[in-house]
C-alpha cells in the first residue's frame, strides 16, 4: 500500500512539475522574474485570443490529468497537495470564462500593475533581470521589442473596450497619461531604459560598449519612446473622453460578477 500511494505521489508531483514548465513556456516574464533565463529573449504575449485559449487549455488538461489520480490512495499529506492544485486550477480556468474575460482582457493596464510600472524596473539593471554579459544585453532588447508589440495590442484590446462599454476609470487612465509622460520627458540617455548603458560590468568587453550604448539609444529613441507616445497619445485623445467617471469594478458591465470572483480567488471564502 506504502509502495502504490508513493507511485501515486510521484505521478501527481510530475504532474505538477510538467504543468509548472509550461506555464513559465507560456509567461516567459514570470520565469525571469524566477532567476530562469531560458526565454529570457522573450517578452510574451498575454492579449491575444490565442493565448487566453491556451491559459483555459492548460488549466483543462492539468485538472484532467490530476482527475487520474486517486486521492483516497495518496498518503495524507499529499491530499493537501493534490487539493490545492485543484482548487487553484479550477479557479484559473474560471477566470477564462467569457463573462469574466470580457471584463478584465479589454483593461489590460493600469496604474498599479500595468507593463509600464514593472518593464521599465525590470529593464534599469537595478532588478531581476541580469545585466553581466553582452547576450543579457542583447536579450534585453529583444524583450523590450516584445514590450513594445504588447503595448500596440493593448490598444487595440482597450478599443474593444470602448466599443463594450468596459474601460478603466478616468482616475485610473489620468493616471497612466501621468505615468507614460514621465517616461517619455526622460528623453534618451536619462531614460530608466538607457541605465545598463551607463553600468557595464567588467565581463562586458571594452570593445563591445559603444556599439549596445549606440544600440541602446537607437532603440530608446526609435522605437521605445514612440511606443510610450502611441500609448499615451491614445490614452490621452482616444480613451480618457470616453472612459467611464465611476470607479468601482460594479458599476462597469459584467464588473459584479468579476469582482465576487476576485473575491474568492483572493481570499478563498
Amino acid at each position: 500500500a506504502a509502495s502504490a500511494a508513493d507511485a501515486l505521489h510521484e505521478r501527481m508531483r510530475a504532474l505538477f512539475a510538467a504543468s509548472d514548465e509550461a506555464n513559465l513556456t507560456r509567461n516567459p516574464i514570470e520565469a525571469l522574474f524566477r532567476g530562469d533565463l531560458r526565454f529570457a529573449e522573450r517578452f510574451g504575449d498575454y492579449l491575444s485570443d490565442a493565448y487566453f485559449a491556451a491559459e483555459k487549455r492548460a488549466a483543462d488538461d492539468d485538472l484532467a490529468a490530476l482527475a487520474t489520480i486517486d486521492r483516497a490512495a495518496l498518503a495524507p499529506e499529499a491530499r493537501g497537495s493534490y487539493d490545492v492544485f485543484r482548487y487553484t486550477r479550477a479557479i484559473d480556468r474560471r477566470g477564462y470564462e467569457p463573462q469574466l474575460l470580457a471584463a478584465t482582457q479589454v483593461r489590460p493596464i493600469d496604474h498599479f500593475a500595468g507593463a509600464q510600472i514593472f518593464v521599465p524596473q525590470l529593464a534599469s539593471g537595478e532588478s531581476v533581470a541580469p545585466f553581466r554579459s553582452v547576450a543579457d544585453y542583447e536579450a534585453n532588447l529583444k524583450r523590450l521589442g516584445g514590450y513594445i508589440e504588447y503595448l500596440d495590442g493593448a490598444i487595440a484590446r482597450m478599443r474593444e473596450g470602448l466599443a463594450s462599454g468596459v474601460t478603466q476609470p478616468k482616475l485610473v487612465v489620468r493616471n497612466m497619461i501621468e505615468q507614460f509622460d514621465n517616461l517619455l520627458a526622460e528623453g534618451v540617455e536619462g531614460s530608466t531604459f538607457y541605465k545598463p548603458a551607463k553600468a557595464f560590468p567588467d565581463d562586458v568587453p571594452e570593445a563591445q560598449r559603444e556599439r549596445l550604448a549606440q544600440d541602446y539609444a537607437r532603440f530608446i529613441r526609435e522605437r521605445l519612446n514612440p511606443a510610450h507616445a502611441r500609448m499615451r497619445d491614445f490614452l490621452r485623445d482616444d480613451y480618457l473622453p470616453r472612459a467611464r467617471d465611476s470607479v468601482g469594478l460594479g458599476q462597469m458591465p459584467g464588473g459584479a460578477a468579476l469582482y465576487r470572483y476576485l473575491v474568492e480567488r483572493t481570499t478563498t471564502t
